[in-house]
């Protein structure tokens, strides 16, 4: 199974505040590491985006949020998830995944290397929020 965040050699992002780097993280209080708890707390705060579930260890899921609670809302948003994942993933920075939670269709961020670097999720945090922004809900 092919999943997580990826990354290529490449610049810089902007800066954000996340804390270092850490060899062997400690774990966060909500059971993830320090860069799961950035990655959750910024995408919770993309108005274009929902985050159903508080993350477990590594993995933090998001998708496109529905207009209404009606199921072709939520197909709508389901088909905008798909373009989103392909405008991210076509950007060859980072990589992510997808699965279906409670019959919806799910990105997945997971941070897993002790080596990731803050530049790296501040560069992947910026291309999924911008992408999420630009997504049309057709």
């Amino acid at each position: 199974m092919k999943f997580g965040l990826l990354w290529r050699a490449g610049t810089v992002a902007e800066n954000v505040a996340i804390e270092p780097p850490l060899v062997n993280r400690p774990p966060d209080l909500a059971g993830g590491t320090v860069y799961t708890t950035a990655v959750y707390a910024t995408l919770s705060g993309v108005a274009e985006l929902e985050v159903p579930q508080r993350p477990d260890l590594s993995t933090v899921i998001f998708r496109i949020r529905p207009a209404d609670g009606s199921r072709a809302a939520a197909e709508r948003a389901d088909e905008a998830s798909r373009r989103l994942l392909k405008r991210i993933n076509g950007h060859q920075r980072i990589v992510l995944s997808r699965t279906v939670v409670d019959s919806r269709y799910t990105l997945r961020v997971c941070v897993v290397s002790h080596r990731t670097h803050r530049d790296r999720i501040a560069e992947a945090l910026k291309i999924i929020t911008a992408e999420a922004r630009n997504i049309p809900v057709a």
